[in-house]
């Protein structure tokens, strides 16, 4: 699952949230992040399994880049494709079911897939927009599904913001900085950023 979030001081209770299956998750320094649990990678994953694993992550991405002149594309957070046994077959069915001509070959359903979640994406900043009544110029892409440049360049295009990638292993660094400042290593969470964004390559605009 991929989290669309936005961090505040102080709690979203809107009908939209509700709808749009938002959520407030109490967090470090008595901050809110408002956030959506959306289908990542783990779509692709399921690709590659029905593959028999023929084909690597890399050199899916290679052949999605030889066919991204299919351009159809699916609900990635419909519930068929959570439970799906043949991740290939239910995508495959969806097409069909509503009358698109689906994906002929490899390269193509990585194509599709890969658009699929760049158009989740855009979706749910939309949906973010709305309830929280801002506009972002920017997304920050974390952990490490940012290393996927196609994905990155596709959301880009759907969304037409700027877009920066990692740190990596920000899960990882955000807890040892939070440890750090429960134990006044750290004065604060400026301080902590400070240290990241000068320290490591945190975050590069693509």
């Amino acid at each position: 699952m991929v989290p669309h979030w936005y961090r505040n001081q102080s709690t979203f209770n809107f009908k939209k949230a509700l709808e749009y299956n938002f959520t407030n998750e109490g967090g470090f320094d008595k901050k809110y992040r408002f956030l959506k649990n959306i289908m990542g990678l783990w779509i692709i994953q399921e690709v590659a399994k029905n593959l028999n694993y023929e084909y690597s992550f890399q050199n899916l991405v290679d052949l999605a880049l030889q066919n991204k002149h299919y351009k159809s594309t699916f609900n990635v957070n419909d519930n068929r494709f959570f439970i799906a046994e043949n991740m290939i077959e239910e995508i495959n069915t969806y097409f069909i079911e509503n009358n698109i001509i689906p994906p002929s070959n490899v390269g193509e359903i990585a194509i599709c897939v890969y658009r699929s979640l760049a158009l989740s994406y855009k979706n749910a900043i939309k949906e973010l927009e709305e309830i929280t009544q801002q506009t972002f110029s920017e997304i920050n892409i974390l952990g490490g599904g940012c290393q996927n440049t196609l994905l990155n360049n596709l959301i880009k295009e759907e969304t037409n913001l700027n877009i920066i990638v990692g740190p990596i292993e920000a899960t990882g660094l955000g807890n040892i900085l939070t440890q750090m400042i429960s134990k006044n290593t750290l004065k604060n969470r400026l301080e902590a950023k400070k240290i990241l964004k000068n320290t490591i390559n945190s975050g590069v605009k693509i």
